[in-house]
C-alpha cells in the first residue's frame, strides 16, 4: 500500500510531533503552511478585529528548518501569510457570528492548505507516473503514533472516511485527521470546496431559516466553522464515515506532553 501524508495549516510547534510515524511507515509527505510558525489567533489578547489576529498571529519565527526536518518530504508549498480574503469571500454576518474561539477565517485557511497539498500530491503522482492507495491529513501539531494496522485497513476498504476521535463525534467530524483511500479522499476535498463556496455566500441568517435542518438532523442550527464545517460536509453529500477510537490523538500545544500522549496513546478500536 502507498500512502501519503498531507500535512496542511498552520505550525505552532517547534517540533514536527508525528516524526517517528512517518519513517517507520516509510510515507510520503506533503505540506502546505505559512513560512512563520504562529499561535492560535485567540492568544492574541486586543481588540484588534479578527483578520487582524489571523495576520498578526506569527512569532517572527522561520518554519524552514522544522520542515527541512520531515523524513520523505516529496514536496512543499511554503507562503508568507495572506489575508483571507484575497483568497475566499466570506459574508459579513459569518464574522459578525463568530464565536470567541472559533471563526471562518480559519477554516478558510485549513481549506486553503488542504487544497495546496492535495494539488502537490497530484502533480508528484503525474511526474513520477504512480498513484497513491490512501491518503491522510493532518494538522501540524497533532500526535500520533502508529495506527496502520489490519483493523484499520479494513474499516478503510468499506469506503469509509475516517476520523480521529479527539475532537469527532456524530456532530462533529474532525480537521485535525482524517483519511481514506485516495479517490474517496480526493471526493471529499471537492465536496469540501463546493459546500465552501455556497454557504460562505450565504447570509447566516439565510441558513438558519433555511439549510440547517437539511444538514445532519441538527436541532440547532451550527455555524460551518471549523469541525462542524466538515460535518456538514458529510452529511450533506452522504459520505460513510467512522470515528477512530483513538483515545487521545493528542495535540501538541506543549511539546513536553509527548510523553504522556505516548504513554495513552491507543487506537486499534473504531465505532
Amino acid at each position: 500500500m502507498k500512502v501519503a501524508l498531507l500535512i496542511a495549516g498552520e505550525i505552532r510547534t517547534n517540533k514536527i510531533p508525528f516524526y517517528n510515524f512517518i519513517k517507520k511507515n516509510n510515507i510520503d509527505c506533503f505540506i502546505s503552511t505559512w513560512s512563520n510558525i504562529g499561535k492560535r489567533h485567540t492568544d492574541i489578547k486586543n481588540n484588534s478585529s479578527i483578520k487582524f489576529k489571523f495576520m498578526n498571529n506569527k512569532t517572527g519565527l522561520n518554519a524552514i528548518n522544522l520542515i527541512n526536518s520531515i523524513p520523505n518530504l516529496k514536496s512543499r508549498n511554503i507562503e508568507d501569510i495572506i489575508a483571507y480574503d484575497n483568497i475566499d469571500s466570506i459574508d459579513e454576518s459569518f464574522l459578525e457570528n463568530s464565536y470567541s474561539k472559533f471563526s471562518p477565517i480559519g477554516t478558510i485557511y485549513n481549506i486553503y492548505h488542504i487544497n495546496k497539498a492535495l494539488n502537490l500530491l497530484k502533480k508528484h503522482e503525474i511526474d513520477n507516473k504512480i498513484k497513491y492507495d490512501m491518503i491522510i491529513k493532518v494538522r501540524p501539531d497533532l500526535y500520533f503514533r502508529n495506527f496502520i494496522n489490519k483493523k484499520f485497513l479494513d474499516e478503510i476498504y468499506l469506503d469509509k472516511i475516517i476520523f480521529s476521535k479527539n475532537t469527532s463525534n456524530y456532530f462533529q467530524k474532525s480537521d485535525k485527521l482524517f483519511l481514506a483511500k485516495r479517490d474517496l479522499f480526493i471526493k471529499f476535498i471537492d465536496a469540501i470546496n463546493k459546500y465552501k463556496n455556497f454557504v460562505f455566500s450565504q447570509k447566516i441568517d439565510y441558513l438558519k431559516v433555511n439549510y440547517s435542518s437539511n444538514i445532519g438532523g441538527d436541532i440547532n442550527f451550527m455555524p460551518p466553522i471549523g469541525e462542524k464545517f466538515f460535518h456538514q460536509v458529510i452529511m450533506k453529500y452522504n459520505f460513510n464515515f467512522s470515528i477512530m477510537n483513538d483515545k487521545e490523538t493528542f495535540i501538541m500545544r506543549d511539546y513536553s506532553l509527548l510523553n504522556f500522549a505516548k504513554k495513552i496513546y491507543n487506537c486499534t478500536k473504531f465505532y
